[in-house]
């Protein structure tokens, strides 16, 4: 009988493992890239909270463009590992659920490491003039403190550590629907 790290390490697969996160990396990436340089304000509620309150709430219409790409985004976002697990478990006949968890953790982890050293580093070490939020260009310094995003990683890992596990309940299951 296979212990439980032999299974994970039977059925992971490091191509898939390298793709899948890399597909979810570049897609967010442009949506989030994309809106933020049509418009900032969409993004307000992530940005650091004195940015956030010297900019004031945000308008309607920012908020009507963040539900437009909040869909794709979190389709896309749930979608990718999803697909990735359901992949595994057609390849393996079979998925266990930690092979299933630490593959939806480290998918959502790459994420949120490109987050932070890709697109947090540009943001504070670039910050485009386009993400710049109307009325507080002043706050320069804020917007060049990478504490702050270090921080909201940290949340997104401990996030991915608690979603994971729904994830790979999910995925382990047999339902009728996912059979070959």
């Amino acid at each position: 009988m296979n212990s439980a790290l032999d299974t994970v390490k039977n059925q992971l697969s490091i191509k898939e493992l390298l793709y899948d996160p890399v597909v979810l990396c570049v897609l967010l990436g442009v949506i989030i890239g994309g809106s933020l340089h049509y418009n900032a304000e969409m993004w307000l509620e992530d940005y650091p909270p004195e940015i956030q309150q010297a900019a004031g709430p945000m308008s309607g219409e920012a908020r009507m463009q963040r539900i437009l790409v909040g869909i794709p985004f979190i389709l896309i976002l749930v979608s990718i590992p999803l697909y990735s697990n359901v992949k595994l478990k057609r390849r393996n006949k079979d998925l266990s659920f930690w092979t299933a968890f630490i593959n939806v953790f480290l998918i959502f982890n790459i994420f949120n490491l490109f987050d932070l050293f890709v697109l947090d580093v540009w943001f504070v070490t670039l910050t485009p003039e386009a993400w710049i939020i109307s009325g507080t260009a002043a706050l320069m310094e804020q917007y060049n403190t990478f504490s702050f995003h270090v921080m909201e990683s940290v949340k997104g890992a401990l996030l991915s550590f608690v979603i994971s596990p729904v994830f790979a309940v999910i995925t382990t299951r047999n339902w009728h629907f996912w059979k070959s």
